[in-house]
Order: structure tokens, then sequence, then C-alpha cells
């Protein structure tokens, strides 16, 4: 096995010293559709039982994985490139990872404190991050950006060894520094907010670009990780794994609750006023849905450049005719209706 195939393989990897709290960095996968497995017990030669599985110099013992599966600290979960991961942590922290990606995890620790550092080597994620939370000052790295991260919604893009990378921040703040491409240079770092996304090309040939995230940005995040047109989940476990997965993904819910209130205040108010209504909003697609269809009715249309540049590298086709301003009711018309479902007056 090739230890970063590029095509078709969602890598995750877990590493903490021994010493660690390895209780509040230990997430179980509370959702998933298609195929994956867990390759675990890191060793320098074949150990135990097998199939075994060579990755980055280090022999494992490969499993598959199930709903309720814990991803132990020294782990790795791998998927096909029509699979999808929840994992959700023990403070409700979650982390949804898109097909064709390989997202790494691990701790630093300095001057006596520990600081989560997870690596997007390639492909997509989103997580929703407490603010007060074991991960409310970890990093997010790319091969050309470092963000901070203090507890937000947000979504993260990196591309190939030859793509740049963009962060898109949903609710929050994210402070983002470009990767430094010659020694001695002093990067700068900005603090991305809510509604923009930063993007730092390959060995940062030109500077970072901040600027507002557009319709078209968002609904390819829509895109990326999106559980509700996909597959189903695999066949469910026993009642105990089931209690189990209810439990984090109610704390995860109340997690994000609790994150929309300090950092959108008006979307707290509307879900209140839609579950007084009787309209129960309890689990995380609909809150993760209505977070992305709210800015996407605000969010700009893409500029007539991007569109041209996307035509000429052929990930839009050209309109047959010439595009016109959709209607403020198409505009209502988002992906599942969730948000006029939910919060139309």
């Amino acid at each position: 096995m090739k230890s970063r195939q590029k095509l078709g393989i969602l890598t995750i990897f877990f590493s903490l010293p021994a010493w660690g709290a390895a209780g509040d960095h230990t997430a179980k996968i509370t959702r998933f559709f298609g195929k994956a497995q867990i390759l675990s017990q890191p060793s320098d030669k074949k150990a135990g039982q097998p199939p075994h599985a060579l990755f980055e110099g280090k022999y494992y013992h490969v499993e598959p994985a199930r709903l309720g599966s814990e991803i132990q600290l020294g782990s790795i979960i791998q998927t096909s490139d029509k699979t999808m991961v929840r994992l959700v942590y023990p403070n409700g922290d979650q982390i949804m990872v898109s097909p064709s990606s390989s997202y790494k995890v691990s701790l630093e620790t300095k001057d006596g404190k520990d600081k989560p550092i997870s690596e997007l080597i390639y492909g997509k994620f989103r997580a929703v991050i407490s603010k007060d939370g074991p991960r409310s000052k970890s990093e997010v790295r790319t091969r050309t950006m470092v963000m901070g991260i203090r507890g937000t919604d947000f979504h993260v893009a990196a591309f190939s060894d030859q793509g740049g990378s963009v962060v898109s921040v949903l609710r929050g703040a994210v402070a983002v520094t470009p990767q430094v491409a010659k020694s001695g240079e002093q990067p700068q770092t900005i603090e991305v907010k809510t509604g923009f996304s930063a993007s730092v090309p390959p060995q940062n040939t030109v500077p970072m670009k901040v600027a507002a995230t557009d319709k078209l940005d968002l609904r390819a995040i829509q895109d990326s990780v999106n559980f509700q047109k996909n597959q189903p989940n695999e066949a469910a476990p026993d009642p105990e794994t089931q209690k189990t997965i209810a439990l984090l993904e109610a704390t995860a819910v109340a997690s994000t609750k609790k994150d929309i209130q300090t950092g959108d205040p008006d979307l707290y108010k509307r879900i209140e006023a839609a579950e007084a209504a009787g309209k129960a909003i309890d689990n995380l697609e609909v809150l993760q849905a209505v977070t992305l269809e709210k800015a996407l009715v605000r969010a700009p249309e893409p500029s007539a450049e991007k569109i041209e540049a996307l035509e000429k590298a052929g990930v839009l086709k050209k309109p047959a005719a010439p595009p016109r301003k959709p209607s403020s009711q198409e505009l209502d018309e988002l992906e599942g209706g969730i948000y006029d479902k939910y919060f139309k007056r």
C-alpha cells in the first residue's frame, strides 16, 4: 500500500505522546458511508494478526471501520473516494472529512502546554470547534498556510503538490499565516472573519488573498461535506454503541448551538423561534446546513473574471445563454430547502 495515494483514499492520522490526555483527543465515528478501514497498532515490523499495511515506514494492523469505531491515538482511518466520515470528540467537536483527502492530527508540547496540530496534506474538511474545548487553541496546517483556531466553523481545502490552499470561515475567525517559501522572510498574519476566505498559492508565488466567500465557493463547500444527498449510513450497530453515538451526537448538537449563540445571534434567535413553534432542530445536518444556506443568501455572486477562469480550466461549462441575475425566490430555494423550511417568515 502506498503511503500517499492521491486518488480514492482518505487518510486521517492521530498521534499523541503516550502520556497525553488521550480521552480528550480520541474521537468516535458517528456517521459515515462507503468503505473504510482502521489501521492500528503501529510497529517497525509486522506484528499480531494479519492483514497489515505499510504507511510512512510503520506497519499497522488493518480492520474494517464501523459506526462507533474508536479512533485510538496513533491509528489511521482510510476511506475510498466515495466515502465520508464524521468524527465527534467527547466535548462535541466535529470533523467532517471529504472524499479523497488526507488529514493528519498530532499534538505538540511547548512551554508545558499541549497544542493539537491538524495537517491537511490534500483534500477538504469542515470542522466545528468549541471555543472553550481542548482544541480551541489548535493549529491547522497545509503546505501553504498555518491557521490558528480559536473556536469556529470553518472549511479548509488543499490541492495536491502544485496546488495552493483555501480556508473559508463560516462562523467565527481564523488567524491565517502563509508558510514562508524563503528563509528569513517574515510572513504576515491576517485574521479572516465570517463570510471571508483566505487563499495562498503554491510556494507563495503571490501574496495571500482575502476575499468575500461567494455563492460558487459556498456551493462547493456544500458538495464537499454533504451527508444528506449521498449514500446512507452502514447497518446499525449494537444497542449499546447506538446509545454512545446518540450521546456524542447530542453533545455535538449542544456544542454547535452554543457556538451559534455566540457567533451568530440572529441565527440562534431563529433557531429558538423555530423550536418554540414545534420544529425540532436536534441534528447536526440541519445545524450545519442552515449555517451554509444563510451564508448563501447573503454571499455575493462570483466575479465575471472568476467564472471565465474556471470555464477556461474546464471546471465550469460555459452557459449557452448569457447568465441572468437570480430572483430572490430562487435564492431562497437553496439545496435541501432546510433554511426555508425552518426559518421562512
